[in-house]
């Protein structure tokens, strides 16, 4: 995402080596669990930076989780 959301470098490439505004990279947001911060968020900034040297989404959203009155899911 999104690169795998377009099948990039394969298939859609225009979409995403689009003029800024234009296509498809970088998202408008992404929005993930709080547990995915650190394994997803960052490395969509990894691979992002490597590959087009750009954030991979302009904002982000974060979703806590909610547990019962135990302290479980």
């Amino acid at each position: 995402m999104p690169f795998g959301q377009m099948h990039y470098p394969f298939e859609n490439a225009e979409l995403v080596d689009a003029a800024p505004g234009q296509g498809q990279f970088p998202a408008d947001f992404i929005s993930e669990a709080v547990d995915q911060t650190r394994g997803w968020f960052y490395t969509l900034h990894v691979i992002a930076t490597l590959i087009k040297d750009s954030p991979a989404y302009k904002s982000c959203l974060v979703l806590g989780h909610t547990l019962d009155s135990e302290g479980t899911r």
